[in-house]
Formats: C-alpha cells, structure tokens, sequence
C-alpha cells in the first residue's frame, strides 16, 4: 500500500530472494537469474527463468558466521557473469573482496575457492576500496572492480584484475569521483 492509501497489485510471478534486492545478473546458459541482497539477510539467490521459481539460496551472513568469522560477510551492488566459465562474480564491498560462486544444471549455488583481493596500496595509510560494481572483458580474461573509496586525494579507483591469476594489473585513480565538484568561471563550486 502506498502511503496515499492506493494499493499497488503486482502482476507476474514473484520470488521471496532476501532483503533490500539491488542487482540481478543471468546466468551463461540463460536459465537461471543471480540476485545480490544488501539488506539484513544479505545472500545470492538462483531464480529458475522459465519457472520464476527460486532453485537456490546462499546465504552471506550464515557462510561467514560458519567460519567463526569476526566481521560481517556483507554484499554490495558488484554481480557479474564470466562470459566464457559463467563464474559469478560478486563483490564483497566491506571486506575489499570480490568471492566467486558457481551455479550449477539444477540451478544449486555453491562459492569457490577463487577470491580476489584489494591491492596493497602504501599511499591509502590502510584506507578500504569498498569493491562496487563489476564488468569483465568479452573474453572473461580481466575484472574490472569500481572502488568506491574515501580517499582524500582520489575519491574513487577502477581496478582491473587478471581472471586467472586474481591478481590486480592496474589500479586508475579517478579525480572528482561522485559527486562530481569543481570551480566554474566566477569561482563558484558546482556539483553534477
């Protein structure tokens, strides 16, 4: 119900994929849809396509309690699909770590071993990344990771990782990061 008191009646099939839903990527073989949650219960769900049914769950928070890990296993916005493999990439923003998951014929997710790391960084004085979003090239052999870091000098990077090593090849500063702020003519900030 809205708050103006007008109800809202969905139409399609739905599926219950956690909280606060924020990216949905297709799996290689196109019969399944990975969604990325951020909310309370954050986790990867597996949607089978052609029945709008949820074949599987992983659950973020529940895998790294499992660990006795002392920090929260939290999701950000970052999902993509490996053009060639169809590994699923999704960052982990708040540990600088981008885990690998694969989704198997019967839709079940499961993680794998391959993560990818931030890169050692002396100018950052210990300063996260916050991996974002991610792309991968269209032969799978690089990662791109937005970083949407608090850094004084940058505000921001694009790190491109090589696929089969997990390791960074470039990390590019990217000045004036959202939101965007400079000097006009008359000396005045301005912000897009």
């Amino acid at each position: 119900m809205l708050p103006t008191g007008k109800m809202i009646s969905p139409i399609g099939n739905h599926a219950e994929v956690g909280s606060y839903p924020i990216n949905m990527v297709k799996t290689l073989d196109g019969k399944y849809a990975v969604v990325t949650t951020m909310g309370y219960r954050q986790g990867l769900s597996v949607i089978n396509l052609s029945t709008g049914k949820l074949a599987s769950q992983f659950d973020i928070n529940l895998s790294s309690k499992s660990k006795k890990s002392t920090s929260k296993g939290g999701l950000y916005f970052g999902l993509a699909v490996h053009p060639k493999s169809g590994l699923i990439y999704a960052s982990q923003g708040s540990q600088d770590i981008v885990s690998t998951y694969k989704v198997d014929e019967l839709g079940q997710i499961s993680v794998t071993e391959q993560k990818f790391s931030a890169a050692k960084d002396a100018n950052r004085n210990g300063l996260p990344f916050h991996f974002a979003g991610l792309a991968t090239n269209s032969n799978g052999s690089r990662l791109l990771v937005v970083n949407n870091q608090t850094n004084v000098s940058t505000k921001g990077s694009v790190t491109l990782y090589a696929t089969d090593t997990q390791t960074p090849i470039a990390n590019i500063p990217v000045l004036n990061w959202y939101p965007n702020t400079n000097r006009n003519h008359s000396n005045k900030w301005i912000s897009s």
